[in-house]
């Protein structure tokens, strides 16, 4: 905070578009109260909110005023201005918030709907319709920048496109590991995966509109049953080929049935036998609900997934430790997989 002669300060980009409110400014300068420093753009020198507690510092007949400096550019100026009087102080009236949302999405057209809705004060409906007023389809941004800071596509449609292709590619990797290489939400690939266990397009007929769709040379071809399952059997599950005798109608090969159903009903069932695809076993295991609506069972599926990774992503992990590190990480590793084996050890137990 700084003390600045009041002639030096020059008048606000200001987002209200009536100037100020004379009475306000009247109230300030009979309250006699210390006023809150303004803050002002120090590459202009213009304020950038508290013009009127500038105008109450003049009316006092006072020479300086407490200044905190911005640093940045015009733009960013005008965002915190907008900002600042959204959150406090007179409050932006709707057609000067709706007037700033569009400022703002004419430099700033990357940010998503919800983050100008915040710095406005308005809702994301609302910038939304002043979005298509303001910008023609065809200026419309690709991608979006949220308020987390991380970038997304407008249409995800490209984004499920690609990550069909990597679900075709690596069966068992999670749907965050998918997500974070195709630029969608796990949500999203989730949807993706159930769509193509359905034998359908990883795009839905709906956003055919929004995105140009790409060839069909591009899009993963749906998969088989046989093949959309190949990944996803756990164990007891097993192919009717052994049941075949002559003279007898059967099933599709293809068709699987539980153990349970083919065993009679006082013959215990045999220790089932350990999943040899650890993608599989866990698509299962995400399907319980005593897990997934339990905070320790959903712990237990994290810890579970977090080394179910494809053999490249091993491999990278394998060359980025040191040599120097090489013992101690490989001890690391084996104490975790002792741990592992005695909790799977005290779990066949209860079993």
């Amino acid at each position: 905070m700084e003390l600045v002669p009041v002639g030096a300060l020059l008048p606000a980009d200001s987002p209200r578009s009536a100037g100020e409110d004379p009475h306000h400014t009247q109230l300030l300068a009979q309250s006699g109260a210390v006023l809150p420093p303004i803050t002002v753009h120090r590459g202009s020198m213009r304020v950038v909110d508290g013009m009127h507690r500038l105008r109450a510092t003049v009316a006092r007949g006072e020479e300086l005023i407490r200044v905190r400096f911005f640093e940045g550019t015009a733009c960013e100026a005008f965002l915190l201005a907008v900002r600042e009087n959204t959150a406090h102080g007179l409050p932006l009236s709707l057609s000067d918030r709706a007037a700033a949302a569009s400022r703002i999405i004419r430099s700033h057209g990357t940010w998503a709907d919800r983050a100008i809705a915040e710095t406005t004060g308005l809702s994301a409906r609302t910038v939304r319709e002043i979005r298509r007023v303001t910008l023609d389809e065809a200026d419309q941004p690709a991608v979006r920048l949220g308020r987390d800071g991380r970038t997304r596509p407008l249409s995800s449609a490209r984004g499920r496109v690609l990550a069909g292709r990597l679900i075709a590619e690596m069966p068992t990797a999670s749907l965050r590991q998918i997500a974070e290489l195709a630029g969608i939400s796990p949500g999203t690939v989730r949807d993706v995966r159930a769509r193509i266990d359905r034998g359908e397009d990883p795009v839905p007929p709906s956003m055919a509109g929004n995105t140009r769709r790409s060839s069909g040379a591009d899009r993963p071809s749906a998969p088989s049953a046989a093949e959309r399952h190949a990944h996803r059997r756990p164990a007891g599950w097993v192919e009717r080929e052994a049941e075949r005798e002559p003279g007898r109608e059967h099933p599709p090969i293809a068709e699987q049935r539980p153990i349970a159903e083919q065993r009679p009903p006082t013959e215990q069932p045999p220790a089932a036998e350990p999943a040899r695809d650890q993608g599989a076993l866990l698509a299962l295991l995400a399907k319980d609900p005593s897990l997934k609506y339990a905070e320790n069972g959903r712990l237990l599926l994290r810890l579970l997934s977090a080394t179910s990774l494809p053999p490249q992503y091993w491999r990278e992990l394998m060359n980025a430790v040191p040599g120097h590190s090489l013992p101690l990480v490989s001890q690391a590793a084996r104490a975790c997989a002792e741990t592992w084996a005695e909790f799977a050890d005290r779990l066949d137990g209860r079993a």
